[in-house]
């Protein structure tokens, strides 16, 4: 109901308006169409049209703007959000996609401020507090998000990403019983997530429940056999147990699978130098960083390889 309740008044308005106002909100129509299948560049292409035809509303510049974040093209999203804002200042949700779009390119403490505003104008709006959650996490800022993410499931209890981010917040914060609590009830919801998966697996980790987490990672691989993070995750586990040759095969499956992500290598690599397979291991961190020259924490244990190796040489 609230999507024609939105589209239902522009067709309204078209039939008693002028021919390019007509046709202005037809595209404006077909943009929302397009956007809500996912078709994010046709959506930008139908906004455009009605703009040119001299159509201008908030909801629009928000369309186009939610189609160009899903592009990534963030700052002309943010250029479209701040359009929209200005035309109806007091309507929360374009604070909250321009939020959006300031976290895609990591500007964290600016999304914060516009999830903010979108309070200021509704407090009870779940989506703008968990967003925010989610933005004071990615600063460390772990209690704050724990507060939001606290907030959002008093207003919608079933918000099962509330539950995923405060449980990650938890785990974060070394508190790994309250992690496991929120990411199982995750789970509960879809069991067939292999993120939560992997999220609970690292919590077990953390408690010591080695056992536990290579179990979560092992459903995870099942649930997505072509995803290299649930190999390299379950390649950890392997190690952690000391099954170092099941634990290589895992993590050579996610360089297979992810041949450009210098992870799989920089894993990989560690494991053969705590093995005592120093070239092996140089040749794998070299890799890492290849793929990804400021890579530190790789040129840490590949300077530790090379003289590793060199004194095997001697």
């Amino acid at each position: 109901m609230g999507r024609w309740a939105r589209i239902l008044p522009l067709w309204v308005a078209a039939v008693a308006a002028p021919q390019d106002a007509r046709q202005a909100a037809v595209h404006k129509a077909r943009g929302d169409a397009h956007l809500q299948q996912g078709r994010a560049r046709q959506a930008v292409e139908e906004y455009d049209k009605s703009l040119e035809l001299g159509y201008e509303h908030p909801s629009l510049y928000q369309g186009r703007g939610n189609a160009l974040r899903q592009l990534k093209q963030y700052q002309k999203a943010i250029e479209d959000y701040t359009r929209a804002i200005r035309l109806r200042l007091d309507n929360p949700e374009p604070y909250k996609d321009r939020g959006l779009a300031y976290v895609g390119m990591d500007q964290f403490r600016d999304a914060i401020e516009d999830y903010d505003r979108a309070l200021r104008f509704n407090p009870k709006y779940a989506a703008a507090y968990v967003e925010r959650g989610f933005a004071f996490g990615q600063i460390g800022q772990f209690d704050k998000a724990i507060a939001d993410f606290n907030r959002v499931l008093e207003l919608d209890p079933e918000m099962r990403r509330a539950y995923v981010l405060r449980g990650d917040a938890y785990r974060r914060l070394g508190k790994f019983a309250e992690a496991q609590r929120d990411l199982t009830e995750a789970l509960r919801r879809d069991p067939k997530d292999a993120q939560s998966l992997l999220a609970r697996a690292s919590a077990y980790v953390g408690a010591g429940e080695k056992e536990k987490a290579l179990a979560d990672r092992e459903e995870a691989v099942r649930l997505r056999p072509d995803w290299a993070d649930a190999y390299l995750a379950r390649g950890g586990s392997y190690h952690m147990l000391g099954q170092h040759e099941k634990g290589l095969a895992d993590r050579t499956q996610a360089i297979r699978l992810a041949p450009n992500d210098p992870d799989p290598y920089y894993a990989r690599g560690s494991a053969l130098f705590l093995m005592g397979r120093h070239e092996e291991a140089v040749q794998d961190l070299e890799r890492a960083i290849q793929l990804k020259p400021d890579y530190d924490e790789v040129r840490e244990v590949l300077f530790k390889a090379r003289a590793a190796l060199e004194e095997a040489r001697k």
